[in-house]
């Protein structure tokens, strides 16, 4: 197995077994899908109108989907453990 952040996941893990550990609990299964997703918070200064407020991008965080559980708001710096390559049933 090799140990990568989570941000640096790329659809060829897709179907690989991953093992995941946080806040002390340890879930492995097949990866089926992972995303990448943004907080967006408005900024707009008080002497601004509204239509001038701008979207900045806020916190960024993981959502996978391995076998049979889902788990969301991973930070995309955790460490998963990424099987190199699953063996033919």
């Amino acid at each position: 197995m090799t140990t990568v952040d989570l941000g640096d996941l790329t659809p060829r893990d897709i179907g690989r077994t991953v093992t995941i550990t946080r806040s002390g609990a340890t879930i492995t299964g097949r990866l089926n899908d992972f995303r990448i997703d943004t907080d967006w918070i408005t900024e707009q200064r008080t002497c601004q109108s509204a239509e001038e407020a701008e979207q900045i991008p806020g916190a960024r965080t993981v959502t996978l989907t391995g076998g049979p559980w889902t788990t969301g708001l991973i930070p995309l710096d955790t460490r998963v453990e990424v099987a190199e390559r699953d063996p033919v049933a």
